[in-house]
């Protein structure tokens, strides 16, 4: 018997539903399948932000912070309009590669130009990121700025730093 997903690409249902084709380029993912994740998204007749999130947050989880800038400008350039989850992986991206011109840049374009307003999740990626940096005293004050209570999490991202 073939695994479902074999079973799937045998029958070309990825293809033929989006949803489909979005889980499979999930599922290659975090398998460490770039190629293979890659593969099913280049083959996917339509795509959405959820396909895009699925390969922007693959690339950004594997480290891959250059091809996960290019495949968000990319999907700009297709008219593609991004969510909050895609920028999180963008600012994520960012962090773990050092970013943080690029992480200030999405972050505020997250809400100036595409109105998406920030959660928790995006100010500690943020905090995050200027941490890794060195950049502690500016963490701490984008940490006491935040419209939220600064959380555990918040605070573990600066000790950690």
């Amino acid at each position: 018997m073939l695994p479902p997903h074999a079973d799937i690409a045998r029958n070309g249902l990825w293809g033929k539903n989006i949803f489909i084709g979005s889980a499979l380029v999930d599922m290659y993912a975090k398998c460490g399948e770039l190629g293979k994740a890659q593969e099913v998204f280049d083959m996917l007749p339509e795509r959405n932000v959820i396909t895009w999130g699925a390969l922007i947050t693959a690339y950004s989880q594997l480290g891959r912070a250059e091809n996960t800038l290019s495949i968000f400008n990319e999907m700009i350039k297709q008219g593609n309009k991004p969510d909050r989850v895609v920028f999180l992986s963008i600012l994520n991206a960012c962090s773990h590669a050092g970013m943080i011109d690029n992480g200030q840049t999405y972050f505020e374009a997250m809400s100036v130009q595409c109105g998406i307003p920030s959660t928790m999740e995006h100010h500690t990626t943020i905090i995050d990121l200027l941490g890794r940096a060195g950049q502690l005293q500016w963490a701490l004050e984008m940490m006491m700025k935040t419209p939220f209570h600064p959380t555990n999490v918040m605070w573990l991202a600066l000790l950690v730093a």
